[in-house]
């Protein structure tokens, strides 16, 4: 017969009076570690139950970018929106948009993509865009207006290369999305559209008339990018002994990117364009205090995936303000934000002061 374990072997009695037969020490250790369990378990589920309230909770961040002065330019007041990633039930954002339309003053709207998360986004979308149409705008499209957003584990938005295969995915596959039906609503309401191309746009202000130089390039995430040749915006001719007259005479120059990879970046940067708009990143999404976003989805730095930071290219003396969005939205099949909250931005563009 095979030898009973120990305990077994002390008398019945002995046996029924036992809480357990496993030795008191290990029972304690596993009531330690099913307390720990419990304890994480609990953690995290609060944790995902917050980072989802505040997925909701939009802010309205404000900034203020000084650029060098020039001739008739006093200032601009520009609100940034981005990554609304719209679906049926994010009503949120379209009370957040009347509440800031109807508080701030603002010049000017800048929209820089990924406005669509369902192909029955749009018609919300267009209602919550609806109070900004009346003002002069420009946009770019980013990849969630032509595709759909894939199905997803929340862990897969913390893969630091998951852009290289949304590119592969967006090459195999056709736009889904309803995006030139966005297009057409923008360019009826008199938005620019400045996907690869460069234009030119009077934008009235308190201190009157501003004529603004703008560039913008389709979503770079999925190389869609191609920077506009430099064409009449470059017309300002001076000699080499006069550089500074040419900046000061040149009206101020504005980039949207949905994407800020490096690459364009360095292009606007070349390009001497002031400010740069951008969003894509959602400022991380997850952040942590004290460290910051955990990624960026493109090869920006982290410590510039939120806010304003500047950008010189290399080879290059001048210094290009960008300006990321962390949006307002979130893709369907991961609604949650920690320590970043949806936003829009007013930007203040000033001239410096001497």
């Amino acid at each position: 017969m095979e030898a009973l374990p120990a305990v077994l072997k002390k008398p019945a009695a002995q046996v029924g009076q036992q809480r357990s037969i496993l030795h008191p020490h290990f029972v304690g250790l596993m009531r330690k570690l099913g307390f720990t369990a419990a304890t994480v378990a609990g953690a995290g589920l609060a944790g995902l139950g917050y980072a989802h309230w505040e997925s909701k909770h939009p802010v309205l961040r404000r900034y203020t970018i000084e650029v060098a002065p020039r001739p008739g330019f006093s200032g601009l007041k520009v609100l940034h929106v981005s990554d609304l990633h719209m679906y049926p039930g994010q009503d949120f954002i379209a009370k957040f948009i009347a509440k800031v339309e109807h508080s701030e003053d603002f010049d000017l709207v800048v929209s820089t993509g990924d406005n669509l998360g369902d192909k029955d986004g749009i018609d919300p979308l267009l209602a919550a865009y609806q109070p900004l149409l009346a003002y002069p705008g420009a946009f770019v499209l980013g990849s969630n207006d032509y595709y759909s957003p894939q199905t997803k584990g929340l862990l897969k938005y913390l893969e630091p290369d998951r852009h290289i295969n949304a590119t592969r995915h967006h090459r195999e596959n056709q736009p889904d999305l309803p995006w030139l039906r966005l297009v057409d609503s923008f360019i009826a309401a008199g938005w620019l559209d400045m996907s690869n191309r460069r234009d030119s746009l009077s934008v009235p202000t308190p201190s009157g008339q501003q004529i603004l130089s703008l560039a913008g390039v389709d979503d770079p995430h999925i190389q869609r990018d191609r920077f506009p040749a430099n064409a009449e915006l470059n017309s300002v001719e001076t000699s080499p002994a006069e550089p500074a007259v040419a900046q000061e005479a040149r009206p101020l120059r504005l980039g949207l990117t949905h994407a800020p990879y490096l690459r364009v970046l360095d292009e606007f940067c070349t390009d001497e364009t002031d400010v740069v708009f951008a969003g894509h990143t959602h400022g991380g999404q997850v952040r942590i205090p004290g460290y910051g976003s955990v990624v960026t989805n493109c090869d920006l730095p982290r410590g510039a995936s939120r806010g304003i930071s500047q950008w010189n290219s290399p080879g290059s003396d001048h210094v290009t303000q960008l300006e990321v969005s962390a949006g307002l939205g979130t893709s369907p099949f991961a609604p949650i934000r920690f320590a970043c909250r949806p936003e829009a931005s007013l930007v203040h563009i000033v001239p410096a002061q001497s």
